[in-house]
């Protein structure tokens, strides 16, 4: 009924028409939420519309009530997405399928080439900005392309071996030097530091609370000796003297290291790794060997690398994805002001023993032979290399972001691949009603790029769908619906608006976008990166595939130039945009460009959610009589 001066007689909004796509223009408080937005998602749950799942991206949280109602009248199921930082949240798993997945290249040790796989991936999701759209040959739109190009090349080394650490942790974190031999304790010792404050392997908390109790341990009050008033007296006294304090500090340096020793075997940790056990025994010998207070002190830093080896990957691996890790590793290995007795080169050393494929000694060797001598000569260009090196993992490294979005080489992908979201089952159902809904705040960068991530997905699930690729028309529909969905556009060729409105009607998808103006949209595309041409073709194309476009009240120059071109130019007389331009219309009221090329000018009713909600329960319930009359007929 709110469309019904549109769509005459009756109001309806077929299949045909929704997917040729909607847009929907207007300033805050014009209406265009009630009466254009809310009457396209209730066109979704008509019976000659049945649909299998729709993501809507609500930001405003203005359509998530509606959706709630008619989901509930329609038996249709809604999927919320709300991502909290922590463990037990939802998780998007971004290099799903066969197109992405990382297993051959994790496998074979090319983690170069995952590296540079993985920047390419979220370059597409981050947009133009990202650098690793370099890797790829894109464009930033930047003058100088020099210093993102570089900066990409060292977030892909830094990323390279946080995935070689990840995929070889238990060779790499095994043992203090007796595994590998060949491996220095010097060595080991740096490889195991940089692990710390990467956040590859925190020291297990039993073990650590031990160590730190030792550094704090003194030795007790000496005590007193018979003669000690009387004074000493004499050469061979004071010698003897001597010999027994000697004794005595190694007695207790002794008792005070075997206490050391008795409250680390009731870790934890020892009792469920022999390994461990191990290294605390080597440990408890050298410090025996010499009893004192330094040896007391250097066991219990010798413990503290020790436990970083715990071989359960939740213990092993807490930092939420890889591309945190990555971040962690270029802040402490590459960093500028980092930590000077970390010495890059001793990191290396400790992993060629392991290395087995080509990549594995090229990752290698492009760290001593090119970065590190680039941080530690002081080359002034470096600062700006590592500023965008840094770029390719800040966004993704925000605890939000760092806990949705993981890329399957991670310890925890098994667990999350369960709880991932995954649209191709939806995409296919043909029985199943599903709308995921996410609630992005406005205004938080995080939160849009996890709905630019969800978007892309989804869309990748839509054309990715052989089933609908062969008969999209006979099922059932796909929705995307966004509110103020210039927040996250993009004019990516693989996930933009602009390319998916082109093709996803076929597979039996329709679109319905909201947003403040075109201006809006044109500014959010130069935000986002690219060249001015490739973005002004984007949206020109992006308008051009929305058939329906309902315009209401606003302000903006470019919407009203765009109405302009589309209201119909009289025999005689201005056009009738001139005479009412749009920023006269009233709340509800808008200029309708239809399907069929009508240009009106309409007061749209606001959207009755409880007469939508009878409505669809009358012909839930009235559903059964007439399936039941018809077998009737059919029978006589």
């Amino acid at each position: 009924p709110e469309w019904r001066a549109a769509f005459a007689p009756d109001g309806d909004v077929g299949r045909a028409v929704l997917c040729r796509h909607v847009l929907v223009l207007g300033e805050t408080g014009s209406g265009k939420t009630a009466s254009g937005v809310l009457p396209a998602v209730g066109a979704m749950f008509d019976r000659g519309n049945a649909f299998g799942c729709a993501l809507v991206v609500d930001p405003k949280r203005e359509v998530g009530p509606v959706l709630e109602r008619l989901a509930k009248s329609e038996g249709a199921r809604v999927r919320a997405f709300s991502p909290t930082p922590g463990p037990g949240g939802p998780t998007l798993n971004l290099m799903a399928g066969p197109d992405w997945s990382l297993d051959g290249d994790m496998k074979a040790g090319r983690f170069l080439t995952a590296a540079h796989r993985i920047l390419v991936r979220a370059a597409s999701l981050v947009g133009g900005s990202h650098p690793g759209g370099t890797l790829a040959g894109k464009s930033t739109g930047s003058r100088e392309e020099y210093w993102p190009a570089e900066g990409a090349r060292l977030g892909k080394t830094a990323l390279a071996l946080a995935l070689m650490l990840v995929a070889r942790r238990r060779e790499v974190f095994a043992g203090l030097d007796s595994a590998v031999p060949s491996r220095s304790r010097d060595a080991f010792a740096a490889l195991r530091r940089f692990a710390r404050l990467a956040g590859f392997a925190p020291p297990c908390a039993d073990l650590a609370a031990v160590a730190d109790e030792a550094r704090r341990a003194e030795l007790p009050p000496r005590p007193a000796e018979a003669g000690d008033e009387d004074g000493i007296d004499g050469d061979d006294e004071l010698e003897d003297s001597s010999e027994r304090l000697r004794e005595w500090m190694s007695g207790a340096a002794r008792d005070l290291i075997e206490r050391f020793v008795r409250k680390a075997e009731k870790s934890r940790l020892m009792r469920r790794h022999s390994d461990v056990r191990a290294d605390l025994r080597r440990i408890a010998e050298d410090a025996l060997g010499d009893p004192s207070m330094g040896a007391l002190r250097r066991a219990a830093d010798q413990l503290d690398l020790a436990c970083l080896r715990c071989p359960d990957d939740a213990g092993l691996l807490p930092s939420p994805s890889v591309a945190s890790l990555a971040h962690h590793v270029m802040l402490s290995l590459f960093h500028l002001s980092g930590h000077d007795d970390l010495a890059a080169g001793a990191v290396a050393d400790a992993l060629r023993p392991i290395v087995r494929s080509e990549e594995e000694r090229e990752l290698l060797n492009q760290i001593e032979g090119y970065w590190m001598p680039l941080a530690e000569g002081g080359h002034a260009q470096y600062t700006g290399v590592l500023t965008f090196g840094q770029q390719c993992f800040w966004q993704l490294s925000d605890p939000l972001p760092a806990w949705t979005l993981y890329f399957g080489v991670e310890p925890k992908g098994a667990g999350a691949a369960a709880d991932a979201f995954n649209f191709g089952d939806a995409v296919d159902d043909q029985d199943g009603r599903t709308v995921f809904l996410a609630q992005p705040g406005l205004g938080a960068a995080k939160d849009a790029l996890l709905a630019k991530a969800l978007k892309a997905l989804f869309f990748e699930a839509v054309l990715g769908s052989a089933k609908r690729r062969s008969r999209g028309g006979k099922m059932p529909l796909v929705g995307y619906v966004a509110d103020e969905c210039h927040r996250f556009i993009t004019s990516d060729e693989a996930h933009g608006e602009q390319s998916f409105l082109d093709t996803c009607r076929s597979f039996g998808a329709f679109c319905v976008l909201a947003c403040q103006s075109a201006s809006s949209m044109e500014h959010a595309l130069a935000e986002g990166g690219g060249s001015p041409d490739a973005n002004r073709a984007a949206l020109s194309v992006l308008l051009n595939n929305t058939a329906t476009k309902l315009v209401f009240r606003s302000t903006d120059d470019a919407t009203r130039d765009r109405l302009t071109s589309l209201c119909p130019t009289p025999t005689s007389g201005p056009k009738v945009v001139d005479v009412r331009p749009p920023s006269t219309l009233r709340p509800g009221e808008c200029y309708a460009v239809t399907a069929d090329g009508r240009f009106e000018r309409r007061q749209l009713e606001a959207f009755d959610l409880e007469q939508a909600a009878r409505r669809l329960n009358g012909e839930r319930k009235s559903g059964p009589a007439r399936q039941a009359a018809s077998r009737r007929a059919g029978r006589r």
